[in-house]
């Protein structure tokens, strides 16, 4: 299905969630996604984080099997990796965020290179407009950061990669303590 095809089904069937109705993320990920409000609600008692509220997304917007697969993807498509990057980004911002004011955003993937969340958004930002650190959970880095988006200050989670490092409740606790670092 090509990435219009998908919108087109998407518009026609508003109440569909792939993650809820569909295969996204089959496996660890689809799991570990549906587990991030109860997750943030048991880190923050009294919140009311829940599915209906959360919105889950992709940060580039190609229809691909996998991460692995998006070079070989856009070659397929014709499409620039740059400019996929840089035009899912701006919609992002200028969607994404124009109708919804997220108290934090939890991003999958926090390596220095390739597709990660934290790569590309590190990538994308001015240095001034991203400051981060990171700090240990049990065995894994857990990096945060602050990014000035349009003069507000959004909060970033990044987490090792899902498919094998589970989320620790101890750990959303100390990245939310953290950014009253910055």
């Amino acid at each position: 299905m090509t990435n219009a095809q998908w919108l087109e089904y998407l518009d026609e069937n508003p109440d569909f969630s792939n993650l809820y109705d569909g295969n996204y993320g089959g496996g660890h990920l689809q799991g570990r996604l549906k587990s991030i409000p109860t997750i943030f609600n048991n880190a923050l008692p009294g919140s009311d984080f829940s599915s209906d509220r959360t919105i889950y997304t992709n940060l580039i917007l190609l229809c691909s099997k996998d991460v692995n697969s998006i070079k070989s993807e856009c070659n397929n498509q014709g499409v620039d990796e740059k400019s996929l990057i840089f035009a899912s980004l701006k919609f992002f911002i200028e969607a994404t965020l124009s109708v919804c004011d997220p108290r934090f955003i939890f991003c999958f993937g926090n390596a220095e290179s390739g597709y990660s969340p934290y790569a590309i958004l590190k990538n994308f930002f001015s240095i001034e407009d991203f400051h981060f650190l990171h700090f240990k959970c049990r065995n894994l880095i857990i990096k945060i950061s602050k990014v000035n988006i349009k003069g507000i200050n959004r909060n970033f989670i990044f987490w090792p990669h899902p498919s094998y490092n589970p989320i620790y409740a101890e750990g959303v606790v100390e990245a939310i303590q953290r950014f009253d670092d910055f």
